[in-house]
């Protein structure tokens, strides 16, 4: 069933995933993304060992806080 003019028109819940990659110098430092289900999951990749951890974990939490839960 297509909406009008918005696209197809989502029936039961919407499941919006994301995936945020960050770079430093066009080399990837860590990426982020959701994985949908029943209790949400955000899977963290970190490729260069350098940057603060508690940094790239605020990072990572920061879009579901956003998302008022």
């Amino acid at each position: 069933m297509e909406g009008r003019g918005h696209g197809p028109a989502v029936r039961g819940t919407a499941s919006f995933v994301f995936h945020f990659g960050f770079v430093r110098d066009g080399v990837p430092v860590f990426s982020v993304e959701r994985k949908w289900g029943i209790r949400d999951r955000y899977p963290v990749r970190i490729q260069d060992p350098d940057p603060d951890r508690g940094l790239v974990l605020s990072t990572a939490v920061a879009p579901d806080a956003l998302q008022s839960r």
